[in-house]
């Protein structure tokens, strides 16, 4: 069974206040008993210990936690998928924690795909970016493409990192300095936020973020760009850290300040099994509500993308014939980025115009650059990122470049005049064709110029403007892989 995709916006737009993000900021929105159970849920996926305790003796199990007031039946059906099915959201019999646990994570998700479809403000940079988001459900199908959210920007606050992940899917370098906090870095970063409000619009520049091979707490004034990011912009950037427990008290001052500014979910990520433990120890289940807690440590749980530090101990691992004891895709690889727009270093003033990949020999981080320059002062910045902008971002396809389908999408036609593109049990149609049939013969064989496709379809009979205008339809779908040219 086949599900048609339609190119545009795809983010359910529901009416209802409690899938807005905004309602779950307020705890009289939502049981006062909701934060604990999301606070076991987090402990049944993360403690293979609690989970199968929890599978033999509920109640039990809770007993040991001292979550006695925690329904076990509410846990029981957000954790088992079939018992999930029974207990669907219209039915009388479902608990109204399992339907208010449910409702909240619909609308982490509405805002991440609300993210996604924010469109950029400036022209040339937004129809790439659009590309770029199609690309992600041919690339790597519905699931990564529900929760990309191709961020307009990124800033790294310091050069390399201290944590030193195994699994680093962007190769962290070990950590050297954080940029001092003087009044030119103040004034640059300012020039940075100004410039993206400008390019990208203040709705679409809001969901920047701090941090990329980098841990954002290891600055030691963090917070202060935070605000800063606050007040030009008017949103609160995510944070996400592997160092929840080596600065728990900082966090907590966050978490509580920012209470009273405009900001959504956190994460930690937990590295190692004993960070699940300290973490829940030391913050209460309120604090940790609008905190997602990510397994990092739990290659099931977690799946790691083989890019970047992975892809580096696979690739070794494979040349020694030593075997490899976690998950891995060297063809399918996955990438932790997330940025279709530009990727900042504050330290060295270097700016990468990026998008998201599949890790290669090419691009082992995951990440395409299509350009990247210098700021030599905070008058610069703007000019140079729209420099980056009309020198590395096509609009138009050139006759040279290869039209090649993204791995895995089948081309095929349903009569003369219909192209179908499918991939993940998806379809997109190209309809009102003349000769459909040769389009599907040429766009399969693969790795034809624009230019050859047009000289073959001009030698039986089709207007090579015509041929050029469905090569355009073609690659707004998203399924024309523009790394591959």
């Amino acid at each position: 069974m086949t599900t048609s995709v339609t190119k545009g916006k795809t983010t359910a737009l529901v009416n209802q206040p409690e899938y807005d993000w905004k309602f779950w900021r307020n705890p009289d929105n939502y049981s006062k008993d909701l934060p604990l159970l999301k606070v076991a849920i987090t402990e049944w996926a993360g403690n293979a210990q609690f989970k199968n305790d929890f599978g033999v003796n509920p109640k039990k199990a809770l007993a040991e936690k001292g979550w006695e007031s925690v329904d076990i039946l509410s846990l029981q059906i957000l954790t088992d998928p079939q018992l999930a099915v029974t207990y669907k959201n219209d039915s009388d019999e479902t608990p109204p924690l399992v339907k208010e646990y449910r409702q909240f994570i619909a609308a982490k998700k509405y805002h991440a795909m609300s993210i996604r479809d924010t469109d950029v403000k400036d022209e040339r940079w937004r129809k790439w970016r659009e590309r770029m988001v199609l690309s992600t459900l041919w690339r790597e199908g519905p699931s990564k493409y529900s929760k990309l959210v191709h961020a307009p920007f990124t800033i790294e606050l310091t050069e390399g990192c201290s944590v030193g992940c195994w699994f680093c899917g962007v190769d962290a370098e070990k950590y050297q300095k954080p940029v001092e906090l003087n009044n030119n870095t103040k004034k640059l970063f300012r020039s940075i936020l100004n410039a993206f409000d400008e390019l990208a619009g203040t709705e679409c520049a809001q969901n920047g973020f701090l941090y990329w091979a980098t841990d954002p707490l290891d600055h030691p004034e963090y917070e202060w760009f935070l605000e800063e990011f606050h007040d030009i912009l008017g949103y609160w950037p995510q944070t996400t850290t592997a160092q929840g427990m080596k600065h728990a008290p900082r966090l907590r001052k966050m978490f509580e300040y920012i209470k009273t500014k405009n900001a959504f979910v956190q994460r930690f990520s937990m590295i190692r099994p004993k960070d699940l433990k300290e973490i829940r120890e030391f913050f209460t289940p309120e604090e940790l509500f609008l905190c997602e807690q990510i397994p990092q440590y739990d290659n099931e749980t977690s799946p790691k993308a083989t890019s970047g530090r992975t892809r580096k101990l696979v690739l070794k691992k494979q040349e020694r014939g030593q075997k490899i004891n976690f998950n891995y895709n060297l063809e399918d690889t996955g990438s932790i980025a997330c940025v279709s727009g530009f990727l900042i270093n504050l330290v060295s003033k270097s700016v990468k115009l990026i998008t998201p990949c599949n890790a290669s020999d090419e691009w082992p981080l995951g990440y395409r650059i299509l350009g990247q320059a210098t700021f030599n002062d905070s008058e610069s910045v703007f000019d140079t990122i729209v420099s980056l902008i009309n020198q590395f971002v096509e609009d138009s396809l050139k006759v040279d470049n290869k039209i090649n389908l993204h791995r895995g999408v089948k081309v095929s036609h349903v009569d003369s005049t219909t192209l179908n593109f499918s991939r993940y049990g998806y379809v997109v149609s190209l309809k009102n064709l003349n000769r459909a049939d040769l389009y599907c013969r040429y766009l399969g064989e693969g790795d034809l110029s624009m230019r050859e496709i047009c000289m073959k379809l001009s030698a039986e009979g089709i207007d090579a403007v015509e041929t050029m205008k469905t090569l355009y339809k073609v690659r707004d779908f998203g399924v024309i892989d523009e790394g591959n040219v």
